[in-house]
């Protein structure tokens, strides 16, 4: 995509490790649709007029933002029919209320067109997909802020990721900052860049926003004198009462528009604009001119290079075999075809990924599960396409998937594109593959072969080979007898002529059939006969060349129609040689095809499922969705060895052990990117059970999350990393808090302990940073929004106007893509049970464990989350093993902390015993009595803290 698409996600949601392609950094990698700046490569479009509304079916949708898209549309579709460009658009929308509203708007118009094409789904609807132009439409405008389904970071991340060239976001850019969101953080990085544009600045815009009002029966808002309507007015209007209420009357929406328009020509003296025409035809022929080059098959646009390390998750199922990794590919594979995968135009991580991928197909020593991980643009699908065709030329039945057919087609059109490209694109090697599924759901323009209802007809072609075969024979045989005799009494130039059009016929159609079926049929199966077919093309070229010549007379013409049986050589060789090898080349000809005839055995052309089971046990490669994978449980099967799942993130785990069960199976190369939408789930207790969970999210999340496999940066390793900020070696990673009770109140959590450890840890760090000028940012984490205002309210303002020292506060979710140099954890659970609530999320906890650079100290009870097998269970045995784990009472500033929050929080039982930490270091025997002279102060007291504070000092 655009490299002014990919900046905003690539900083909120990949940390900016996301690094441009070449073909991206190019200048030819843009187009210019439309005129004016605010249809840039990335635009806010600011539509402040809208109004949300709920449907018949109680989603929301936004008829005004839905005018403005039907007229970015029709103004694009113009500039297409003008320049002949192609052009492909995609409107999204986090609401099914609105993709029904803008269908309805744009209606039929556009859906015949070869050049333009737009496709109006929801989020979900989009996931995988890419278009030359997308529009997001994000529905939601009012006054309190509410975002509703925009607040999901996955399915934002997926609708800014859409678009190659062109990125045009509409929405009210007031409700989208009313609260901290990532949509705040994108308005006003729009407005930073100079991308934020008020859509009533432009005409046709505003006309658009004007109808789209009186569709919504937002009258009251247009009948005032500020509103678009009578913005340029050249005098003044003036409503009476009656008017508002006369206008809602009217039913006609027609009849509603004729009277806005007549309204605005007299407010603007009744004059009309000149149209500027003429420049825009001008500026769109440069544009075309500009784009000449082919720019519609570039798909990708950010590198995988740090991203995609070989392959960022190693194998799951066992360790990599010691056999087969000391192997060179080259010499596995052969060199012909490794030379060609180097000439592909994929970048190195792709081609690493593609290349260990192949070596691992090649093991039979034992099995594994491998994972490929990429952000959106990085060519997963291409990387998949580029493997499944090295694994066709390869001979390794393979199986590939995907979670819907739209993806399955998607992957076998980059496929074909491999092909296409291909040096070895003459092969046979069309027959090798099947498209498992109905041709209605899966249609592949131009490549309608693929599919086995396609293969079926090839069959069918085979059989009506055969009868010509036979009647050829026949025919032949036809002419034994008398009917020789009658031969001597035709014409002889009549009959050279028959001979010569019958010959062209069945040359023809021999050809024809011949390359039809080593192309069509499973090369397992054409193979022994391959060389036969090759043959007899052979002989019939030579016998065109001989009959074509011109060299026979009328009698030995006559002679040639003799049955090969009744041949015999004539005396005078030399004079009759062409007419020797003539009839020789036709007699081996004859020879052979009938020796195909009965070698070339298939099933029954009328049995579709027999022809069905004859394509899928011989085909060396398979495309199908994961559940349409269970046709392949056939008797007799030739055993799959690989799998490889493009999406494989957005694909149910359950759903995934359909085609993992097929047997056979040896490995599994699961390709996808956790980081974006799940399986979608309506039922809420399937979603709390995991049920939409992914076998890609579930291996990512063992061993733990990366499995060594991510290499630390060459400055990471140096000597000067680092940041000594806290003296002590207490600062380090888990801060163990054992005196704490974690709060419960309606399933919100927050444990006021470590929130005063936490402030005392903040405070510890200001002082220091003040002293010594040194620029420090610390970020705090944890995974309940109460925990997250108690901490705040503890730290008031005291930080907000330091420039060297900076402090954030945020849940897991809201630390996505952040990174500060230090990162406090507080994870507030603290009961007897061992419950862990939302940190047992495994995506929530790797967002957590990852945003620091040079510092992380986790504060928590150890106890707590050491009592059931979990991550972190992992995590503290691991801090304890590396000499990383302390007791926060062992400090003494730290404990004075605990006091305070235990105090804070009433913990009074706890507090008031000879073993707490208020009498650790007591130099005398506290008196049972002093607890309950200690609580009646508090009790009659009207500030019980500080009462309490002042009489343990």
């Amino acid at each position: 995509m655009n490299s002014s698409i990919s900046l905003f996600p690539n900083k909120q949601f990949y940390n900016n490790k996301i690094l441009d392609g070449a073909n991206v950094r190019e200048k030819s990698y843009k187009r210019n649709l439309l005129k004016g700046d605010i249809f840039g490569a990335y635009s806010f479009i600011n539509v402040a007029y809208g109004s949300e509304a709920l449907n018949n079916k109680h989603s929301q949708k936004n008829i005004v933002e839905a005018a403005v898209v039907s007229k970015i549309v029709a103004s694009l579709y113009e500039a297409s029919i003008v320049t002949g460009e192609r052009v492909s658009m995609g409107v999204i929308s986090p609401y099914n209320g609105q993709v029904f509203a803008i269908q309805e708007k744009l209606g039929g118009k556009y859906g015949k067109r070869t050049n333009f094409s737009v496709s109006v789904q929801s989020v979900d609807g989009f996931q995988g997909g890419e278009e030359d132009v997308i529009i997001i439409s994000t529905v939601r405008s009012n006054k309190v802020g509410a975002l509703g389904l925009l607040t999901n970071l996955q399915r934002t991340n997926v609708a800014l990721t859409r678009a190659r060239y062109c990125l045009w976001i509409i929405g009210n850019g007031k409700t989208l900052m009313h609260n901290n969101s990532i949509w705040k953080n994108l308005v006003q990085d729009a407005k930073s860049r100079g991308c934020y544009f008020n859509a009533d600045k432009d005409n046709t815009l505003a006309a658009a926003i004007i109808d789209g009002m009186v569709d919504s029966e937002q009258l009251k808002d247009i009948n005032t004198m500020k509103s678009l309507l009578f913005r340029e007015a050249k005098w003044k209007v003036i409503f009476g009462k009656d008017f508002f209420r006369s206008l809602k009357d009217v039913r006609s929406v027609e009849a509603k528009k004729e009277v806005i328009s007549l309204l605005k020509k007299l407010s603007n003296g009744w004059h009309d604009p000149q149209k500027a025409c003429d420049l825009q035809v001008t500026d769109i022929g440069i544009r075309r001119h500009a784009a000449h080059s082919a720019l519609v098959d570039i798909v990708f646009s950010w590198s995988l290079s740090d991203i995609l390390n070989s392959e960022l998750y190693e194998t799951k199922v066992g360790d990599e075999c010691n056999i087969c990794s000391s192997r060179q590919l080259e010499h596995v594979i052969g060199k012909d075809l490794y030379a060609e995968l180097q000439s592909y135009n994929l970048n190195e991580s792709q081609e690493n990924a593609v290349l260990s991928s192949i070596l691992t197909s090649t093991c039979n020593h034992k099995n594994s599960v491998k994972l490929v991980w990429g952000p959106p643009g990085t060519g997963k699908t291409e990387t998949a396409a580029c493997l499944l065709w090295a694994l066709l030329n390869m001979k390794c039945r393979t199986m590939a998937c995907a979670p819907t057919n739209v993806t399955v087609v998607e992957m076998v059109m980059q496929f074909l594109k491999f092909a296409r490209e291909s040096n070895r694109s003459n092969c046979y090697w069309l027959g090798d593959i099947v498209l498992v599924g109905t041709e209605e759901r899966q249609r592949l323009p131009n490549y309608d072969k693929i599919s086995d209802k396609k293969m079926e007809r090839q069959d069918k072609k085979k059989s009506r080979i055969k009868k010509e075969e036979t009647d050829a024979l026949d025919q032949n045989k036809d002419s034994k007898g008398g009917d020789a005799e009658n031969i001597h009494n035709d014409d002889i130039p009549r009959l050279g002529k028959y001979v010569t059009e019958n010959f062209k016929r069945i040359y023809h159609d021999l050809r024809l059939c011949i390359g039809g079926l080593c192309n069509n049929v499973p090369s397992p199966f054409i193979s022994e006969v391959a060389q036969d077919m090759n043959t007899v093309l052979g002989l019939l070229e030579s016998v065109k060349t001989l009959l074509y010549s011109g060299t026979f007379s009328d009698e030995e013409m006559t002679k040639m129609c003799v049955p090969c049986e009744q041949f015999t050589s004539d005396t005078d060789e030399e004079n009759h040689t062409s007419c020797t090898t003539l009839r020789n080349q036709r007699k081996e000809c004859l020879k052979i095809l009938r020796s195909l005839y009965s070698k070339f055995c298939v099933p029954d052309v009328s049995n579709e499922l027999l022809i069905r089971e004859f394509c899928l046990r011989n085909a060396t490669l398979i495309f199908s969705t994961a559940s349409s994978s269970c046709n392949m449980n056939l008797k007799k099967m030739k055993p799959l060895k690989m799998l490889v799942v493009d999406e494989a993130a957005h694909l149910k785990e359950c759903e995934l052990l359909i085609p993992l069960r097929l047997p056979g199976i040896q490995h599994a190369i699961l390709i996808g990117d956790d980081c974006q939408l799940p399986a979608t789930l309506k039922s809420g207790i399937s979603w709390e059970a995991d049920f939409g969970r992914s076998l890609f999210e579930r291996l990512v999340s063992l061993g733990q999350f990366y499995n060594n496999q991510i290499l630390d940066g060459a400055n990471v390793r140096e000597a000067n990393y680092k940041l000594n900020l806290l003296e002590g070696a207490m600062y380090g990673p888990v801060i163990n808090v054992a005196s704490a009770n974690e709060m419960s109140n309606k399933l919100v959590q927050k444990n006021m302990v470590e929130v005063a450890v936490v402030s005392k840890i903040v405070a510890r760090l200001y002082e220091p940073s003040t002293a010594t000028g040194k620029r420090v940012s610390i970020g705090v984490i944890t995974p309940y929004a109460v925990q997250v205002f108690a901490i705040q309210k503890k730290l008031g303002d005291k930080y907000g106007k330091s420039d060297n020292f900076s402090i954030s506060v945020r849940s897991f979710d809201g630390f996505q893509g952040g990174e500060e140099d230090v990162i406090i954890i507080s994870t507030v659970r603290s009961n007897q049970n061992g419950s862990l609530g939302f940190l047992t999320s495994f995506q929530q906890t790797n967002v957590a464990l990852t945003r620091a650079r040079y510092c992380l100290w986790i504060v928590g009870n150890g106890q707590t989350l050491t009592q059931k097998d979990s991550i972190w269970k992992k995590l503290i045995h691991d801090a304890e093993s590396r000499g990383c784990y302390f007791n926060a009472d062992e400090d003494n500033i730290l404990a004075e902390a605990i006091i305070d929050g235990m105090v804070e929080s009433g913990q009074l039982e706890d507090l008031l015993t000879t073993k707490s930490l208020l009498f650790k270091n007591a130099k005398w025997k506290g008196l049972k009595c002093m607890k309950n002279v200690i609580e009646t102060v508090v009790a009659d007291a009207g500030d019980g803290e500080e009462q309490l504070m002042e009489i343990y000092k």
